[in-house]
């Protein structure tokens, strides 16, 4: 059985036209509802002022349909007269159902001394999934500016990859479940799966899976030297590591938070050039810092291809020191 190491810190480049601009559009406020739930905290004052100041800010970018406060509050009162309790992720989805909210964004924090710990993640609505997340340490406003421009960040990039128009909708789940967290050495495996929502939608897609480290390189998993086809066919599940393969992926340095990244087009689109690094590489790892740029990248040339059916979806999870 050979051990394949699911994070990796060698980087190749990536040629810069990948990065050029695609026009203002991309910075137009989404449709999609966006709503920043009460960080849990012992504190409860704390985890209220940062979702508030999450939500300042992303309403200062203008680019975010978002969820006011007292539409939330209200929500959140009628489900505790309810119930006890609104931790759990049934009651995160049930209130982003009643809100209208595609989109939440929960997290937790806690003091430690004089700095502040805070992680949040969102989540998309209509499968529960965790799309995206991210943690921060430090003095209050320095944790706050880090969490909240990343948290912009990964809502741009989520967003910027969503095609409302296609017939297709990929789903994504990790071994372990809908909100994953993994200890250093454990081993990681996935299960995706295309479903169309239009008839005369092709049945065999092509499917390109990434995974994103914590340090933003960016490794072609799917297709690889193991399973080099990168078409699949709708509605049948596939596994990675798939059960035919002789590897298995073990969840290694650096800690933080990590992603994997699926894009599914009616015809084969080599999006990094990989398409021979893989039958020598078993999985070629580009260079990503993970931001707006390398998906604005991603965009032209979608837009160059012609490409209307793509779709897009992301799974993420913590990766843990212990």
């Amino acid at each position: 059985m050979n051990r394949i190491y699911f994070s990796s810190l060698i980087f190749l480049l990536i040629g810069s036209a990948l990065f050029a601009p695609i026009g203002n559009q991309l910075w137009a406020a989404s449709n999609a509802p966006v709503a920043v739930m009460p960080l849990e905290s012992a504190d409860k004052e704390l985890g209220e002022e940062i979702a508030a100041r999450l939500l300042t800010d992303l309403q200062r970018t203008r680019q975010f349909t978002l969820i006011e406060r007292n539409q939330l509050q209200r929500v959140l009162e009628e489900i505790a007269h309810s119930q006890s309790g609104l931790v759990s992720d049934e009651t995160v989805i049930e209130v982003g159902q009643q809100l209208g909210a595609e989109y939440m964004v929960v997290g937790e924090a806690r003091r430690e001394g004089n700095d502040v710990l805070a992680s949040v993640r969102i989540i998309k609505t209509a499968t529960g999934v965790v799309i995206g997340a991210e943690q921060s340490r430090g003095s209050f406003y320095a944790m706050l500016n880090r969490l909240s421009t990343r948290t912009t960040e990964l809502l741009r990039i989520y967003l910027l990859m969503n095609n409302p128009d296609s017939p297709y909708t990929i789903l994504l789940e990790l071994n372990k479940g809908e909100n994953p967290r993994y200890r250093m050495g454990e081993k990681l495996s996935l299960q995706f799966k295309v479903l169309k929502h239009q008839d005369t939608a092709p049945d065999t897609v092509y499917i390109q899976l990434f995974s994103i480290n914590a340090v933003g390189a960016m490794t072609l998993i799917y297709p690889n030297k193991y399973s080099p086809r990168m078409e699949i066919q709708v509605g049948q599940e596939y596994s990675l590591p798939g059960p035919g393969d002789d590897f298995e992926w073990q969840l290694v340095p650096p800690d933080g938070v990590e992603s994997i990244q699926a894009i599914v087009t009616t015809r084969p689109v080599d999006f990094f050039d990989l398409q021979q690094s893989y039958k020598q590489e078993a999985f070629p790892t580009v260079r990503s810092r993970d931001n707006y740029a390398t998906y604005e990248g991603i965009q032209v040339i979608i837009s160059e291809e012609k490409l209307e059916d793509w779709s897009a979806d992301r799974v993420t999870y913590f990766l843990d020191k212990e």
